[in-house]
C-alpha cells in the first residue's frame, strides 16, 4: 500500500468524538490529568505517616486532587479555539524548554539584519535594503481641558 500525502486526512478537521458540547476525549484526559498526578503522588512517593497540619497527606489526596482536575478544567477552558488542549499544551511545553537567548549570528541569521544605525533610526538588510523606523507620538490633548485652552477651541472654531 502506498503512503500518499494526498489521501492523508488532517486531524483539524475535527474529527475527534464530542463528549459535551465542543469538548472532546482528549479534553477530558487533558482536563483529569493534573488529578492522576496528585493521587498517584499522594499514594505512592509520599510515606503514609506524613502529616501537615495535623492532617494527614493521604486524608487530603481527594480534596487536592479535585483542586488539581479544577486547574485542568480551566485549562482546557481557557484553550484558544484554534487548537486542541493537548496541542495547547505540547506547544507550552516547548515553548518552556526552548532557549531564549540566541547567539548574535542566530539573530542575525533569523532577522536577516546586516547593520543597524540607531542614530539614523535605519536597518540595512542582508540583501542591501534599508528599513527605517519612524516613531509617532499622538499630539496631546491635555490643553482642551483648561480655560485657555477653551478660548483657543472657541477662536479655531470661528475663523
Amino acid at each position: 500500500m502506498s503512503n500518499q500525502p494526498a489521501k492523508r486526512i488532517p486531524k483539524s478537521l475535527g474529527t475527534d468524538a464530542k463528549l459535551i458540547g465542543s469538548y472532546t476525549l482528549t479534553d477530558a484526559a487533558v482536563a483529569l490529568f493534573p488529578g492522576v498526578v496528585v493521587v498517584l503522588l499522594t499514594q505512592t512517593i509520599l510515606p503514609a505517616s506524613l502529616s501537615v497540619s495535623g492532617y494527614r497527606v493521604q486524608a487530603l489526596t481527594l480534596p487536592l486532587a479535585a483542586l488539581a482536575i479544577g486547574v485542568g478544567v480551566l485549562f482546557v477552558y481557557l484553550t484558544p479555539s484554534y487548537t486542541t488542549s493537548l496541542d495547547w499544551v505540547m506547544l507550552m511545553a516547548r515553548f518552556k524548554s526552548m532557549n531564549a537567548h540566541e547567539g548574535h549570528e542566530a539573530a542575525k541569521a533569523q532577522t536577516h539584519i546586516e547593520t543597524i544605525y540607531p542614530d539614523r533610526g535605519v536597518l540595512e538588510r542582508t540583501d542591501g535594503a534599508f528599513i527605517a523606523l519612524v516613531q509617532v507620538l499622538p499630539h496631546r490633548w491635555g490643553w482642551r481641558l483648561t480655560t485657555n485652552g477653551n478660548r483657543r477651541q472657541r477662536r479655531f472654531r470661528s475663523s
